[in-house]
């Protein structure tokens, strides 16, 4: 019986090791992890840039907000473009 709890330990022990995790974790499981996580902090930023938009606490213009919202929007261009595979063709004689 103490053998058998001895090894239940040492079992939990090395499953809160989160390097063991991390070398256990498929590719598809880290991805799905790190994207949440980093989508989540992007919506959170751009909930606290909304917060600009009251007018009692600051002074801004329809072309500020436009300079902007084309930047935010070219960079979620640029991060989707990134995912989709590339149809480049090789050259070939």
């Amino acid at each position: 019986m103490y053998f058998y709890l001895t090894f239940l330990k040492k079992l939990l022990l090395l499953c809160h090791n989160s390097y063991y995790f991390k070398n256990m974790e498929t590719k598809k499981d880290r991805f799905i992890r790190v994207a949440t996580k980093r989508t989540n902090d992007i919506l959170e930023r751009i909930r606290i840039l909304a917060n600009c938009s009251n007018k009692s606490a600051y002074n801004y213009t329809d072309n500020e907000i436009n300079k902007i919202f084309f930047e935010i929007i070219n960079a979620a261009k640029d991060a989707k473009a990134k995912f989709r595979t590339s149809d480049k063709k090789e050259f070939k004689l």
